[in-house]
């Protein structure tokens, strides 16, 4: 059993940043069990033979981090004690992770650990805004789940087929969740799992199992065309209003390909004329991912007009007000919309400007590229998207469009 400093840094050759100290329960030379202990040390400061802190080299009470491994080395010799004398060759790792988390004051309440751990997690998190929203609305339904079903506390043992089983019945039959929303209910259950398995919190192992799955099905978004577009932009609204904000946000979003997420972002300083091209160069708030678009010319006005930072607006706002710029735009065509539930296509119509939404400026800008001839490889470097298969997803053509492509290729 010995102490380390984590190697795998970036900050490797700075001697004097605090890097994460971990620890190692071996058996026979070969690692059994690694888990973190919550402190730090810089490099120069660590004696690498003794697996300690050097208390002349180190300035923040070193005296006080030895004692602390000292503490932990011994608690968990005693707990390796106990295994060989159960007849096991090592303790478990959650047994070791127990000692750890008791010592820094963060034991973990048995009789509600999931929704506890879930909880603490998120809010120490460096998501981006929507996507701790997501989690914590997945971390709400496990609560209301919880007590109108189970009638006591989640434990992570408790988290297995069984468990997945009434969790989706529940979200069919009671909420009337398709398989979309299911999915991804399942799919953030399986990273909160994912991730307090690795601090070695439990070791049920079953939310890995094929069966455990997250159910996604392809959706039958809309796009918008160039002459729709256009038929919104030119819809007479109140000057100064939410209304002409939330028109002209979308247009802009429509010709830059960002998420509404991104959009409400948009800053002076996240612009650049570049050959005497005006560019919008940003890091998107979902993937991280940097890209770099070439602003229209009948776009620039618009983003003038605002100084290029459009007003603060929710994202519910601005779903309500697009879906009846859309109806003044006289979008009002009838579209068939597939929903999946439990396997079954569920067919309904709905008037096409009640399906716009934030996201459908996205959708358009990436089809309407597209149909325009740009390559996909291109259109996913302006978009941020990594693979084909998301980017494949926000391609939005009719079929009869597709059909009119694959007769260009082949006259």
């Amino acid at each position: 059993m010995k102490f380390f400093l984590e190697s795998k840094s970036k900050e490797i050759d700075q001697n004097d940043k605090p890097l994460p100290i971990f620890l190692i329960v071996r058996k026979r030379g070969f690692a059994q069990i690694k888990t973190y202990v919550e402190r730090k040390c810089p490099r120069a400061a660590w004696d690498v033979g003794k697996g300690r802190v050097t208390p002349r080299k180190f300035k923040l009470d070193p005296t006080g981090l030895n004692f602390y491994l000292e503490r932990i080395q011994k608690k968990v010799s005693r707990l390796c004690e106990d295994a060989l004398e159960e007849g096991r060759s090592i303790p478990s790792k959650v047994e070791v992770r127990a000692i750890i988390n008791k010592e820094n004051g963060n034991e973990v309440d048995d009789r509600q650990s999931v929704l506890q751990f879930a909880n603490e997690f998120l809010a120490k998190s460096t998501y981006a805004p929507n996507t701790k929203k997501s989690y914590q609305t997945t971390i709400n339904l496990l609560q209301k789940f919880v007590d109108e079903k189970l009638k006591g506390k989640l434990k992570f043992e408790a988290i297995n087929l069984d468990f997945h089983d009434k969790f989706t019945e529940y979200m069919w039959t009671t909420k009337k969740f398709n398989d979309n929303t299911v999915g991804k209910h399942i799919k953030n259950l399986k990273s909160i799992m994912s991730e307090s398995f690795e601090r070695g919190m439990h070791t049920s192992l079953d939310f890995k199992k094929s069966r455990f799955k997250a159910f996604s099905n392809d959706v039958d978004n809309i796009y918008l065309d160039e002459k729709e577009l256009e038929a919104m932009l030119k819809v007479t609204v109140t000057s100064g209003s939410r209304m002409e904000r939330v028109r002209d946000m979308f247009y802009v979003a429509s010709w830059l390909g960002i998420r509404f997420g991104d959009a409400v972002r948009l800053t002076k300083e996240l612009f650049s004329v570049i050959d005497g091209q005006l560019y919008l160069v940003m890091g998107t708030e979902k993937t991280k991912a940097n890209v770099m678009v070439p602003i229209p010319a009948k776009v620039k006005p618009i983003l003038e007009q605002y100084d290029f930072k459009f007003p603060v607006i929710t994202n519910q706002e601005f779903n309500q007000d697009i879906k009846e710029i859309g109806k003044l735009a006289k979008i009002e065509q009838s579209v068939k919309v597939i929903n999946i539930k439990r396997g079954e296509r569920i067919s309904i119509t709905k008037a096409k400007c009640d399906l716009i939404t934030t996201h459908t400026a996205r959708r358009s800008f990436a089809t309407n590229l597209y149909l325009r001839g740009v390559k996909p490889e291109t259109i996913m470097w302006a978009t941020g998207h990594k693979t084909n298969k998301e980017f494949m997803k926000y391609l939005k053509l009719s079929n009869m469009e597709k059909a009119r492509e694959l007769a260009n290729v082949i006259k």
